[in-house]
């Protein structure tokens, strides 16, 4: 699938952090040498606490990434790194101890920069450990209010289920995959209607049972994606490797895995579906890989309304030379991309039920749905 989504990390390519990171090279580098005073110190003041907050969330999010977690920081984790930057930052100007110890971190933080700015006008190379000048002064509280912003650029980044008057409801097509837009004339029962609720039709609870959304049916060489932001399954390429799906592949309704996207699925079935079909089924185990966008894991799943499948229950009960030919497939279907795959091997069921009860609690936690 496809669509703008919220990276871990990239809050920092907001134009504010930005701004914050010239600002505070130009004013430590340049500003303070020739204006020495209050103001350019006011200045370094207003940019670090823009930045820093940033910089925690972006933390946050890249090592949740990395553990293949849900990684778009939510209010809660922005509020408390803007709020350990105020403290940090109050006692730093209120307690000369503080401030000592503030004084040799952050010059350890900056000397990247002093280093690459000796080098660029011909000075000698600073130590490692020198401290910067910092003195502890309360009135540099006033710069405080500059929280305000990185608060700002979190929150805007936050996926919310409301949006632009033209989209009150989230494409119904994301959850329901029906309809196109409710708009601001929509009915509150048309509106109620574009809520996730799959669940009320289930054949059994989730996640032993999920409903996947075929993009790629078996055989096929085209790999389709759904665009959510359109609401349309496109046509991303065609594979280069002489290879075929040999599975029918799409995604879980209800989720949201850590790259941003609807927990993938592979799905065993006698007979190919075809695309945009919703098929009800049954959590098996799943194969743990990683590409050049990160931790990737595909739930492998078998049709309930396949009676030629309801033996499996277990990923040991599927054939095994089949689950070869599946982890074939996934080591070569892009060796003619000059793209890697590493496959790191299959996981039993346990671990792909907690994959999707982590995914639902991020899809729930960004658009508000609760299936009933």
């Amino acid at each position: 699938m496809t669509g703008p989504r919220p990276r871990p990390g990239d809050g920092l390519l907001h134009p504010v952090p930005l701004t914050a990171i010239a600002l505070l090279l130009v004013n430590d580098h340049l500003l303070k040498t020739a204006w020495p005073g209050a103001f350019t110190g006011k200045l370094s003041d207003v940019a670090g606490l823009v930045l820093f907050p940033l910089v925690l969330v972006a933390a946050w999010e890249l090592t949740r990434a990395s553990l293949g977690r849900p990684a778009t920081a939510g209010l809660g984790a922005s509020v408390v790194a803007v709020v350990s930057t105020g403290v940090v930052f109050s006692l730093v100007k209120l307690d000369p101890t503080g401030a000592d110890l503030y004084r040799v971190a952050l010059g350890m933080m900056q000397w990247p920069f002093a280093a690459a700015m000796a080098m660029l006008t011909a000075q000698p190379i600073p130590a490692l450990g020198r401290a910067v000048s910092l003195v502890a002064d309360p009135s540099d509280l006033v710069a405080l209010p500059a929280l305000v912003l990185p608060l700002a650029v979190s929150i805007a980044r936050i996926p919310r289920p409301g949006g632009s008057a033209a989209r009150i409801c989230r494409p119904v097509m994301r959850r329901r995959r029906l309809l196109r837009y409710a708009t601001d004339a929509a009915t509150p029962s048309l509106r109620r209607s574009c809520r996730y609720r799959s669940s009320m039709h289930s054949p059994g609870p989730f996640p032993d049972v999920v409903e996947i959304v075929v993009e790629i049916p078996r055989h096929s060489r085209n790999k389709y994606e759904f665009d959510e932001d359109a609401g349309v399954f496109r046509l991303d390429r065609v594979l280069s490797s002489a290879v075929y799906y040999n599975f029918d592949y799409g995604f879980i309704e209800g989720t949201r895995a850590g790259d941003g996207d609807h927990t993938d699925a592979l799905l065993i079935i006698d007979e190919p579906t075809f695309t945009g079909c919703h098929v009800w089924a049954r959590p098996i185990g799943g194969l743990e890989m990683r590409d050049e966008k990160g931790f990737d894991f595909k739930v492998l799943c078998v049709a309930i309304g396949d009676a030629h499948q309801q033996h499996i229950e277990r990923l040991e009960q599927v054939r095994p030379h089949r689950l070869v030919e599946i982890e074939h497939f996934f080591q070569t279907y892009k060796a003619l991309e000059d793209k890697t795959v590493d496959v790191l091997g299959w996981r039993d069921r346990d671990r792909a039920l907690d994959v999707l009860r982590t995914d639902r609690t991020a899809w729930e936690r960004e658009t508000g749905d609760r299936p009933e």
